[in-house]
């Protein structure tokens, strides 16, 4: 039992498999060379030596193989590591953003022998970044257009009131509508 844990490569694919995303490495032709049980399991392979060999047009619709093939050149040539936000799908085959991290692998002497990635599904997230600007453009809309009648009759009112006191509750209202509308504005460039 000591002996397996001793074993560096047991422990970092246990490790490996136990993460809550997409790992995989390819060589520099684009095959694939490991990936993690979750990975294995969205592609519907049967385990994770079954993509061994695939490149991503054995794995993927020819757009989508196409649009990450030429981000892994681009990755393999310069030799920087790349972020960037992918549509793919999920172990329930429906659409998912990821949030894919891929840096060149390198040998003891810098020479460039493939890439490793990470995919984390992000579709939650990015649905909840989604209805919280929707949620406050909504309330901008809601809370200016009363707000912008209020200072419209008011301004009226400080102008055309019957009595000095009118006239004069008429500009406070004007002027206080005026500083919420501000302050509203400055919230929602905030958020």
């Amino acid at each position: 039992m000591i002996d397996k844990f001793n074993n560096k490569s047991n422990v970092l694919e246990t490790i490996l498999n136990l993460l809550d995303c997409h790992v995989y490495w390819k060589n520099k032709q684009g095959q694939y060379l490991w990936c993690n049980k979750k990975f294995a399991r969205v592609l519907g392979l049967k385990n994770e030596n079954a993509i061994i060999g695939k490149t991503d047009y054995d794995l993927f619709a020819s757009e989508l193989a196409e649009e990450v093939v030429t981000l892994d050149k681009t990755i393999l040539n310069k030799g920087i590591e790349h972020q960037i936000e992918e549509i793919g799908f999920d172990s329930k085959n429906r659409k998912a953003i990821y949030l894919s991290i891929k840096t060149p692998l390198k040998d003891e002497l810098g020479k460039i022998n493939g890439l490793i990635g990470i995919s984390i599904n992000i579709t939650d997230r990015k649905q909840a970044e989604i209805a919280k600007q929707e949620f406050l453009m909504n309330m901008a809309h809601d809370l200016r257009t009363p707000l912008s009648g209020i200072i419209g009759l008011s301004n009226i009112q400080s102008k055309e009131g019957t009595n000095f006191q009118d006239r004069q509750y008429g500009q406070w209202t004007h002027d206080a509508g005026n500083q919420l509308l501000e302050l509203l504005n400055s919230v929602l460039e905030v958020s």
